[in-house]
């Protein structure tokens, strides 16, 4: 048997207290990407790095980010993991659980802690601002213009005299 020995060894020891909860999975058609929402639940800054594991078809793959995104105390952010999939993907995901693992720490360099949990994606599809589909509204604006501004023509063609 060998003996190992070592000179100058040190421990270097840190407590990391921070809490984190996963809020919600969804998959943007229009932009073709995961988001997933983190809630940082400490005072304290956090760095968080998600993946998502999902099977598909038979298929088994994972998306993920490189760099870990900071979330300040008491802050949420959704974080967004690109990946592009078919529509028929996107059917079999909306009624598909995946995995949503996350690595995170008080230290951007080590991310000593994971949270695991499945989730259901939501499914969002269109134009999206601040999370609200706008193209109701855009359809909705243009509709109102067209009767301001060229009403009188509009309101000739459905009269019903």
């Amino acid at each position: 048997s060998k003996t190992l020995e070592f000179e100058n060894v040190s421990i270097v020891t840190f407590n990391d207290n921070s809490a984190i909860s996963i809020e919600a999975v969804t998959y943007d058609k229009s932009l073709q990407r995961f988001e997933v929402a983190i809630k940082n639940q400490g005072s304290e800054a956090v760095y968080v790095k998600p993946s998502i594991a999902i099977k598909l078809a038979g298929d088994p793959f994972t998306v993920s980010i490189n760099t870990p995104t900071q979330i300040l105390g008491g802050a949420s952010t959704s974080i967004p993991l690109p990946r592009t999939l078919s529509e028929s993907d996107v059917e079999t995901l909306s009624s598909t659980p995946v995995k949503v693992i996350t690595r995170f720490g008080k230290r951007e360099n080590v991310l000593s802690k994971t949270k695991s949990q499945d989730s259901l994606v939501e499914i969002r599809s269109g134009f999206t601002l601040a999370g609200i589909d706008v193209l109701p509204f855009a359809i909705a604006i243009i509709v109102l213009a067209a009767l301001i501004f060229g009403g009188r023509k509009l309101l000739k063609l459905f009269r019903l005299d």
